[in-house]
């Protein structure tokens, strides 16, 4: 039986060699550095050494200076195999100290194993020696010569000379028949692991790639010579501080699952399922990790399928609320009608005011989570401001929900503001809200809880996708009567769950958006403790936004006679813009179109200081126009609204440089504020 001692620090390396030495049958033990080999192999000598020779405490080539000071250990065959000192140089000392060989890594396998048989068999060979004479009767201590004839000593001297060539000749032989045998059977065991459909790989616990199979080239795009010895977070594109998480994460629980967005070496983008698993040696030490990944376009589009279907049947869900919130509305407006008299107390047409502002706002805040369901998932990313946008969802709530049900808003001071789509975002907040209340239908308490929170690798082990950070955490709860255990999704499931069945929908929504925003979703819900949903997105860790104030040169509502210019084919809608601004302190401009604004402000070039545009007109339209305008001025601030999203076109309008973008409707207070904004961020001439 072959003993074999593995010196080397690196357990991804004693691994990949040890299994090869281990399919010839021999025994392998490993040591982390030269001291511990030397411990090692005096309490059970080996056949055989083989050493790395750089290694942190006692190195290969002091450990080969003390083994060859030993007597004990002297004979033993030393081999070096290194793949940090491949130079001449350290080849040259290597063998001065004694090695008999002196590998470089990586190395083809067949070879290796055909070097290491042979310094074997020298050794055995040498242990063979020519035998002295025997010692002469009554002579002690010294060696006594035959009394042979010369002649005949030389004779048997040839002998032994071709005896020693055909042994040498029927070993050799034998080398090549065995190397012949472990290539096939290194060849069979390649051919099994390209078998497998799977992406196959071994890093160490630096992250650093050991082992790469065929389907990893074939699917991540990189060949074997590319990435064996290249870092994974770099070859894949990956935030370091992620991969760093996962291995941590498998070093504490011996396993990891999860999906990855990668970047091939054509920078497509290539989402990969994980399976990463702890790699262990005979005696149970972790040696490396194991890293099994599948390609999941195919589900990811599944999934994609699969939620527009759920967002079709909320949307007409959905469609049927809105209808009964719009008949809802209409029915105090056609009512006040007959008070807009010019005969009617000035109380009267006040109140009445107040009944088709409110009215309206309520029209508007219900048509427009139809309008952010049907454009599907994935939205423009701005500034949110979730301080305005969380008021917004309560106010919706008190108003839209019966007086069973008691709405409970904890907006911490100084929310953080985050980057995404805000009607997404709303549309999943109500979702949430809405979910709720069909788990209590006589009624229960529903609460909103906003908070920052900056969350560190630890609070993050859970979700190795996200990067620690400043984050928001929106949690939605409710004092439901929850639902019995054998319902409950087990595992990572639970995050993607809520308490009612049909609202796997909504929470599908949830993730996917917080997903595509670099957060994550939790969900729970147990029996008699109600249910809750927490949506964590990433933030702008500052101070959210506060009361307007009045500031020198714009930013508030009031004016101090700027020039505004707007340009919209709608009649009222110019008409009541002019009232608004003009109310407010400005002069107004209007046009009809895009060609006849390009003539007002031609005219009064040097007086405007701001313009409005609707995208849909006659003519010439929003984007024709706002590139003709950036041509004639590229400081005005330009204010593009619609009644559309026209989601598709807002990125051509942004390299004309749109400062904001409005919907239709908005409110008064909303546009004199946008007006505000948008000359507070004018260039000075």
């Amino acid at each position: 039986m072959t003993r074999v001692l593995i010196v080397d620090g690196d357990p991804s390396n004693q691994y990949l060699l040890g299994n090869l030495l281990r399919t010839e049958g021999w025994v392998v033990a490993t040591a982390k550095d030269g001291a511990e080999a030397l411990s090692m192999a005096k309490a059970k000598r080996p056949n055989l050494v083989i050493s790395e020779v750089g290694m942190v405490g006692m190195g290969g080539f002091e450990l080969c200076r003390a083994w060859q000071l030993d007597a004990d250990l002297q004979g033993i065959p030393f081999v070096f195999y290194s793949e940090n000192h491949t130079r001449a140089m350290d080849e040259e000392q290597g063998l001065a100290l004694g090695a008999k060989a002196y590998l470089v890594r990586p190395g083809d396998p067949a070879r290796v194993l055909a070097r290491l048989k042979a310094v074997l068999a020298g050794a055995a060979e040498a242990l063979q020696a020519t035998p002295a004479a025997e010692p002469a009767a009554g002579a002690k201590g010294r060696t006594v010569r035959s009394g042979a004839a010369p002649g005949a000593g030389g004779a048997r001297g040839l002998d032994r000379r071709a005896e020693s060539w055909e042994t040498r000749c029927r070993r050799l032989e034998s080398e090549l028949e065995e190397r012949r045998r472990s290539e096939a059977v290194l060849q069979q065991q390649a051919r099994l692991v390209d078998l497998v459909p799977d992406a196959v790989i071994v890093l160490d616990f630096q992250g650093v790639v050991r082992f790469w199979n065929q389907h990893a080239s074939a699917l991540y795009g990189w060949s074997t010579n590319e990435a064996v010895g290249a870092r994974f977070a770099e070859l894949m594109g990956i935030d370091v501080q992620v991969i760093e998480s996962v291995i941590h994460a498998v070093g504490q629980k011996g396993e990891w699952r999860g999906e990855m967005d990668l970047l091939t070496p054509t920078r497509r983008a290539l989402p990969v399922g994980f399976r990463w698993s702890t790699i262990r040696e005979e005696a149970g030490r972790p040696s490396g990790i194991l890293v099994v990944g599948v390609d999941v376009s195919d589900r990811r589009r599944l999934e994609a399928q699969v939620i527009r279907a759920e967002r079709m049947e909320t949307f007409a869900s959905l469609a049927s609320g809105v209808a009964h919130e719009i008949n809802n509305t209409l029915t105090p407006l056609l009512m006040t009608i007959p008070i807009l008299r010019p005969d009617s107390p000035a109380g009267d047409l006040e109140k009445a005011a107040g009944v088709i502002q409110s009215g309206v706002r309520r029209v508007a805040s219900a048509i427009r989570p139809l309008m952010a369901l049907g454009l599907g998932v994935g939205g423009d990313r701005m500034l949110v401001p979730l301080r305005s946008l969380l008021q917004g969802i309560h106010s919706w709530l008190e108003e839209t929900f019966s007086k069973s049900y008691e709405v409970k808003m904890e907006v911490a001071d100084g929310l953080w503001n985050v980057v995404g789509d805000a009607d997404q975002l709303r549309l999943v907040l109500k979702g949430f809200c809405v979910e709720a209340r069909k788990t209590m239908p006589f009624g229960g308490r529903i609460t909103i809880v906003a908070e920052n929170a900056k969350l560190k690798v630890d609070d993050l082990t859970a979700q190795p996708e996200v990067g620690p950070g400043a984050f928001v955490r929106i949690r939605i709860e409710d004092n439901s009567a929850g639902v019995p255990p054998r319902e409950v999704p087990s595992g990572a499931e639970q995050r993607e769950w809520t308490a009612a069945s049909d609202a796997v929908g909504a929470v599908a929504l949830g993730a996917a958006v917080a997903r595509r925003y670099g957060g994550f979703l939790e969900a729970r819900a147990e029996p008699g403790q109600g249910s809750t949903v927490v949506l964590v997105l990433p933030a702008i860790a500052q101070e959210s936004e506060s009361a307007p104030e009045r500031a020198e040169g714009g930013g508030g509502p009031f004016g101090n006679g700027e020039v505004i210019l707007v340009v919209d084919d709608e009649v009222a809608v110019r008409e009541f813009s002019r009232r608004t601004l003009e109310r407010y302190g400005y002069q107004v401009l209007l046009a009809g179109d895009g060609a006849e604004g390009l003539v007002q402000f031609s005219r009064h070039r040097a007086t405007v200081r701001l313009v409005v545009s609707d995208i849909n007109m006659p003519v010439l339209d929003g984007v024709m126009f706002a590139r003709a305008f950036r041509r004639m001025d590229r400081e005005v601030p330009l204010l593009i609204w619609s009644g559309l999203d026209e989601r598709g076109r807002r990125t051509e309008l942004q390299t004309f440089g749109v400062s904001q973008f409005l919907l239709k409707p908005l409110s008064a207070p909303d546009f004199l504020a946008a007006i505000g904004q948008g000359l507070a961020s004018r260039n000075p001439r």
